[in-house]
C-alpha cells in the first residue's frame, strides 16, 4: 500500500564533450494485496518440535467411535504480501471474528446423521439433539475439535457425521480468503448392555409354594438391542 517514488538522472553525449542530463522520477502506486490462508496438520520432528508438513493437509480431519483419543487438529497459517497489513490480520470462524468456539450437535435423519442446533426436536416434538464435541479456533491459528463420546456412541456401524467449519482471515481493508475444515466421524458397533433384575431370596417354608419375579433389560446407544 502507498506510493514509492524513485529517483534518478540520465544524460546523453554526442562525443565532442557536448551533453544534456534530465531528471527521471518514477512513482510507483501500491495496491491491497488479500491475505492468504493455508490449512495445515503439524505433526512432531524427531526432535519433538512442531512442523506445519503439507500445505492442506489440516482440511479434511478423522475421529472413530470408541478411539482412546477423540481430538484431532490442525493450524490456519495466514500471510499479507502487504507487510504492513500482517499484524492486523483477523480470524473468523463460519464468519464471526468474536466467537471461536462452537458445540456441534447432530441428530439422524432418516439413514444419514446432519447437524442441527441443540433444541432440534423429531416429529414427536421430543428433543433428539445428541452432543458431539467442540470446534475451537484460538488467536494463533490452531484449531481442535474434541468428541464427546456420549454422543457419538449413537453412531451406528458404517455411519457417518459430517461436519463443516469455515476459518477465514480479513485484513484492514477488508480483503478476505477462508479455507474450509471438514472432521468426519465414524460410528463403530457398541456392545449392547444387560441390565439383570435384583437378586431376591425365597425362604423355603415347607407348606406353600412361593416365587420370585422380575425383568431383564437391555439397551444399545445406537438403539439396536433386541
Amino acid at each position: 500500500n502507498g506510493d514509492q517514488s524513485m529517483n534518478g538522472t540520465s544524460s546523453a553525449s554526442d562525443g565532442s564533450n557536448t551533453s544534456a542530463a534530465s531528471d527521471i522520477n518514477v512513482v510507483i502506486t501500491g495496491t491491497n494485496d488479500k491475505p492468504t490462508l493455508s490449512l495445515y496438520k503439524p505433526t512432531l520432528s524427531t526432535e519433538g518440535k512442531e512442523q506445519l508438513g503439507v500445505a492442506g493437509a489440516g482440511a479434511n480431519l478423522y475421529v472413530a467411535d470408541g478411539s482412546s483419543d477423540m481430538e484431532v487438529s490442525g493450524k490456519a497459517v495466514t500471510f499479507d504480501a502487504d507487510v504492513n497489513d500482517r499484524s492486523g490480520l483477523v480470524l473468523s470462524l463460519d464468519g464471526s471474528s468474536s466467537a471461536l468456539t462452537k458445540t456441534i450437535y447432530a441428530f439422524k435423519n432418516g439413514s444419514n446423521w446432519e447437524t442441527c442446533d441443540s433444541n432440534h426436536k423429531n416429529a414427536q416434538n421430543e428433543v433428539d439433539a445428541q452432543k458431539m464435541g467442540r470446534f475451537v479456533l484460538g488467536t494463533d491459528g490452531k484449531y481442535t475439535f474434541t468428541g464427546n463420546q456420549e454422543g457419538i456412541s449413537h453412531l451406528g456401524q458404517g455411519e457417518n457425521l459430517v461436519i463443516e467449519s469455515v476459518i477465514g482471515v480479513s485484513d484492514t481493508h477488508g480483503a478476505t480468503d477462508s479455507g474450509k475444515v471438514t472432521v468426519t466421524i465414524t460410528g463403530t458397533n457398541d456392545a449392547p448392555v444387560l441390565n439383570a433384575f435384583a437378586a431376591q431370596t425365597i425362604t423355603d417354608n415347607g407348606t406353600t409354594s412361593q416365587s420370585c419375579s422380575g425383568s431383564i433389560t437391555s439397551s444399545d446407544a445406537e438403539s439396536d438391542a433386541t
